[in-house]
């Protein structure tokens, strides 16, 4: 199980990717065209440090979905947290047992296998459990590709041209989600998707997997979900917003 990527629904992908790259030096990687939405994604970071966020959007010669339901209902930001695993079916397994009830699963395509988790038994937020075949390898693998390469890893297909990168790179430092009770959350980052625990307060717990990192902080009463996004960047910066998704900056030593 890794933490693969945070997704943000935003009808201004545009707007979204000129601030991942022109203010944070991100690197885009990869896109394309679903069935009713269109993604591409973006490294904050290189192939060392750092977390991959996606964006998405709706299509625009395609009506209803559920991802112009989504904003409609919510407004643009955070939609979903994805996690690769190595078997799609044991994932599923292993879920069912431990009382979830996963949805939308899918085996249709066979690059790309499925399964999602809704908010309701996700602390708030959309998990996507996902396997890939065959599997993309670790990201200092790709970003060393990239750098052999020395070509863009992404190039355009649906998305505009993107500014010129920032001059100083910033790292996604980690994704900070909001729970009323710690002790209840940990059966799902801990138990089901594999989070080990790197320090822990009595209001908050920090998990780590190869791909990423996730703060969860306690504040009773509050309705569980995404918070925001933490950055590390070598120069002072102002908080942000991305694709609504609240951003918070401190600074690298």
């Amino acid at each position: 199980m890794d933490l693969d990527h945070i997704a943000l629904a935003t009808l201004n992908p545009t707007s979204a990717l000129a601030q991942l790259v022109g203010e944070l030096a991100a690197t885009v990687t990869e896109g394309g065209d679903a069935l009713d939405f269109r993604w591409v994604q973006a490294r904050v970071g290189d192939g060392d440090a750092g977390m991959t966020v996606e964006v998405i959007t709706p299509r625009s010669d395609v009506g209803e979905s559920f991802l112009t339901k989504f904003i409609a209902r919510h407004g643009e930001g955070q939609h979903h947290i994805t996690f690769k695993v190595d078997s799609l079916h044991d994932a599923i397994d292993q879920a069912t047992l431990a009382g979830y009830q996963p949805t939308g699963v899918s085996f249709e395509d066979p690059e790309w296998f499925e399964a999602f988790l809704s908010p309701r038994e996700a602390q708030g937020t959309v998990i996507q459990l996902a396997q890939a075949n065959p599997s993309p390898g670790t990201w200092s693998k790709r970003w060393a590709d990239h750098a052999e390469r020395g070509a863009p890893l992404g190039r355009p297909i649906w998305w505009e041209e993107t500014p010129e990168p920032a001059t100083n790179r910033a790292f996604l430092k980690r994704i900070v989600m909001r729970t009323n009770s710690i002790t209840s959350s940990l059966g799902l980052w801990c138990g089901l998707l594999g989070g080990v625990p790197e320090y822990e307060t009595d209001e908050s717990i920090e998990l780590s997997w190869p791909g990423g990192r996730i703060l969860v902080v306690e504040d009773p009463g509050s309705t569980p979900g995404f918070e925001r996004l933490e950055v590390v960047s070598p120069e002072e910066m102002r908080a942000l917003r991305i694709a609504g998704a609240p951003v918070h900056f401190s600074r690298s030593k």
